[in-house]
This record gives structure tokens, sequence and C-alpha cells, in this order.
């Protein structure tokens, strides 16, 4: 089945589920990428400060946006408050 015709978001919370010991392995930001490539809108969710999700969102390629603060902000890849 390809989920590329069905799926449009690929959506994921960020520690321990796509980190390893707190790390962020290359293999996970290529996947990630990769979907961007492939047209997915790709989105990062996190309860941390909103600091980390503007770093996430501004120095990770292949994201559309970051949530942080538990929803309460969500960041462009500029880094940009949306």
């Amino acid at each position: 089945m390809d989920l590329g015709a069905r799926a449009r978001v690929l959506a994921t919370d960020v520690a321990d589920t796509i980190t390893q010991g707190g790390h962020l392995p290359a293999t996970t930001v290529e996947a990630l990428a990769a979907a961007h490539r492939a047209g997915l809108t790709v989105a990062l969710v996190t309860g941390r400060s909103a600091g980390w999700g503007q770093a996430l969102a501004f120095y990770l390629g292949g994201l559309d946006f970051v949530v942080a603060e538990n929803g309460a902000v969500a960041f462009l890849p500029s880094g940009r408050c949306l």
C-alpha cells in the first residue's frame, strides 16, 4: 500500500518517540526529510519549551512546523512563531 497516496500529514511526538537516549538519530532526520520531499506535511509536537521547539524548527530540515509548550506555540522552519 502506498501511504503517500492517502496520508497528508506526519505528526509525531519528539521525546522518547523519535529520539533514542535523548538523541535524534540521523536516520530519523533523513526519514522526516524524505516524508517532506514526498509531499507530506511534517510536524513535530512536544511538551518542551518554546525555545526548544524554535530550535528544532530552525535547525532541522524537512519540517513544516513544530508545536511546543503542549500546544501553546508553533514555529515555522524560519523559526518564526505562528
